[in-house]
């Protein structure tokens, strides 16, 4: 998760993995893996790639979210926990908007 300064995650609120979250926004419900949100309360608004250097409108497919920016911009590491936190969402649940 990436939370820009001044955010609030209320109590018990899940931010996923990947997951961007604006500044002074005010998270009140989770956000799911992949997802970028923002505003008061916050909502979804869009989807990022693991890096997070590429945004896109929620219908985007699950297989666009790891793109070549991410093998440039990522350790290897992060790059490998990445693919399987997208090939976890695509075994058994799907991402809500």
């Amino acid at each position: 998760m990436l939370a820009r300064w001044g955010t609030i995650v209320r109590c018990g609120i899940d931010v996923g993995a990947f997951a961007m979250v604006g500044a002074g926004a005010v998270v009140t419900k989770s956000v799911p893996p992949f997802h970028l949100a923002k505003g008061l309360p916050t909502e979804a608004i869009g989807k990022v790639c693991a890096c997070g250097q590429s945004h896109w409108p929620l219908g985007i497919p699950l297989s666009d979210l790891i793109r070549d920016c991410c093998r440039e911009n990522m350790s290897a590491e992060t790059f490998a926990i990445a693919e399987r936190t997208l090939d976890r969402l695509r075994g058994g649940q799907t991402t809500a908007a």
